[in-house]
């Protein structure tokens, strides 16, 4: 256990594990990047390494203490993991916690976590897809549409309704993109040419063409019909973690592991230099509304502002401590939404200036946020399994919406603004009114 890991090379776009050069150790999993090349990885052995830049420091096994919180697994050894940026994990021979006991990976693997939820353009539909690989349709009134969409293998990281409603796409760990219709058939073949799992996919505008970026750095083009589109749109280094059209259809923009936001053209031509700045990777990307500006949301705590030709606009929107997980734009373009690390959720202007004071509550992590379609609502959904509404002015509209047992890592509101829809760790998804009371029984099936 004694080799030495580079963060740099070794694993750093998990999928297929990597192997050391000088020890034979297989590391599994990435879990997270805790700092400027410094990562926390699961070895074979299920032994934890923090590794940076080159060097790597192994925490050996330990007996299990009284002050493991939330640890139930049975008793044997544990090994801790913490370091100065305050992040503290433990890991057992069947299972790995981190800091409120939270449950990341089991000896059977995660089952039935909801990754990505949608309503369909009429918003009489709900989507999901989860870690148990399939895509699943819902009614407002909380029934199961159909048989669940099979076809994945492995989880099912991110879906999308076309603006017409007759199409759901789905990327998946498998690396593949697939359609569906809504009555539950497959459209077409799968859509392969990635190499790793695919993490964001989503629809042109005029839902013509669908745009996916992966574990394998490229993004890449298809039809509607589920035929490739030119070459892959090559640049980034490293797996890509957000991808989206412009409202008019004529730019993509893709956020990465390389801390770039880089523009395309749907013919696959790159627009101007890789907009660089942010000192980490970028886990969130987005137009506003008229087209004219671009948010990136990074590891690094800051929030960014770009025009579609590549210029940086004002200054960094720094006040997060701890990476920024989601952004957004308000509809009519004045505001943007901010979720991240330190449980806060941040607005501010286009201009750059920060618009009030952050909004507090949740504890721990907020994974998702999202405007109403009116504006006069902010919905975030965070590591406490809280789901919270807020007015732009930074008030709390009533009381934390509870339900879920565990994280909720996506949140979004209906089209007419009157539900919103959010999907958790337990596996559940919940549907709320914009006044925060309960709509029916968890929909559950993943």
């Amino acid at each position: 256990m004694g080799a030495v890991v580079d963060a740099r090379t070794e694993g750093n776009s998990a999928g297929a594990p990597a192997r050391s050069g000088t020890g034979g150790i297989t590391v599994w999993a990435v879990l997270r990047r805790l700092g400027p090349g410094v990562w926390l990885l699961v070895l074979s052995a299920l032994a934890l390494l923090v590794a940076a830049g080159s060097a790597a420091v192994h925490t050996p096994w330990i007996d299990r203490g009284a002050d493991t919180p939330g640890w139930d697994e049975p008793e044997g050894l544990v090994a801790p993991v913490a370091h100065d940026l305050g992040w503290l994990g433990l890991v057992s021979r069947t299972a790995l916690r981190v800091g409120d006991g939270t449950r990341i990976y089991g000896a059977g693997g995660i089952g039935g976590i909801v990754r990505s939820v949608g309503f369909s353009p009429d918003g009489t539909w709900i989507v999901s897809g989860g870690e148990d690989g399939t895509v699943r349709l819902w009614t407002l009134d909380g029934a199961a549409v159909g048989e669940p969409l099979r076809g994945h293998e492995g989880t099912v990281w991110s879906v999308d309704f076309s603006p017409d409603g007759t199409r759901i796409v789905s990327g998946g760990h498998d690396g593949t993109v697939r359609l569906w219709t809504p009555d539950g058939a497959a459209a077409g073949e799968p859509l392969r040419g990635h190499e790793g799992r695919v993490l964001s996919v989503g629809f042109s505008p005029d839902g013509t063409r669908i745009v996916s970026g992966g574990q394998d750095g490229t993004v890449r083009l298809w039809t509607r019909d589920g035929a490739a589109m030119g070459e892959p749109l090559r640049g980034h280094e490293g797996r890509i973690l957000s991808v989206g059209f412009s409202p008019d259809g004529t730019r993509i923009v893709s956020g990465g592991a390389d801390g770039t936001v880089r523009l395309w053209t749907p013919d696959g031509a790159a627009v101007g230099e890789p907009l660089r700045g942010h000192d980490g990777m970028v886990f969130s990307v987005g137009f506003s509304p008229d087209g004219t500006r671009i948010v990136s949301g990074g590891e690094d705590g800051t929030v960014r502002l770009w025009t579609p030709d590549g210029a940086a606009v004002g200054e960094l929107l720094r006040g997060h401590e701890g990476t920024v997980w989601s952004v957004g734009f308000s509809p009519d373009g004045t505001r943007i939404v901010s979720g991240g690390d330190d449980g806060t959720v941040r607005l501010w202007t286009p201009d750059g200036a920060a618009a009030g004071e952050p909004l507090r509550g949740h504890e721990g992590t907020v994974w998702s946020v999202g405007f109403s379609p009116d504006g006069t609502r902010i919905v975030s959904g965070g590591h406490d399994g809280t789901v919270r509404l807020w007015t732009p002015d930074g008030a709390a509209v009533g009381e934390p919406l509870r339900g879920h047992e565990g994280t909720v890592w996506s949140v979004g509101f209906s089209p007419d603004g009157t539900r919103i829809v959010s999907g958790g760790r337990d596996g559940t998804v919940r549907l709320w009114t914009r006044d925060g009371a309960a709509v029916g029984e968890p929909l559950r099936g993943h």
